[in-house]
């Protein structure tokens, strides 16, 4: 079971550019990997331009691509065996 534990959400709005910062921290509270979900609803002319996360200490940075060649890639990997840690 993964936890999570705090969910937290800055923003910046200059002009009318809006700059949104969102941390989450997780807990797994098995030994293993665990797949973990994030959705967030953009409005249709807003995009993300960045994603990282630390896992252990360690920063992971996400490279951002169109939705369907990103599903491909990630079910590519995930049965492969390969993880994040």
């Amino acid at each position: 079971m993964v936890e999570v534990y705090s969910v937290t959400v800055a923003c910046t709005v200059t002009s009318r550019f809006a700059h949104t910062v969102i941390t989450s921290m997780a807990l797994n509270h098995i030994e293993g990997p665990q797949e973990v979900s994030f959705k967030v609803d953009l409005p249709k002319t807003a995009f993300i331009t960045n994603f990282s996360m630390e896992i252990d200490g360690k920063a992971y940075v996400g490279e951002v691509k169109e939705k369907e060649k990103a599903k491909k890639q990630y079910e590519k990997v995930v049965s492969s065996g390969q993880t994040a840690g």
